[in-house]
């Protein structure tokens, strides 16, 4: 079993109305 990152980014607009990308690590598992 290997654990591999990978990084994200999600992008979403806030409730002031700007845009915000968020960067989160997703840890990818492979059997």
């Amino acid at each position: 079993m290997m654990g591999i990152f990978k990084e994200e980014k999600i992008k979403f607009i806030d409730c002031k109305g700007e845009e915000v990308i968020l960067k989160i690590k997703i840890k990818d598992i492979k059997k």
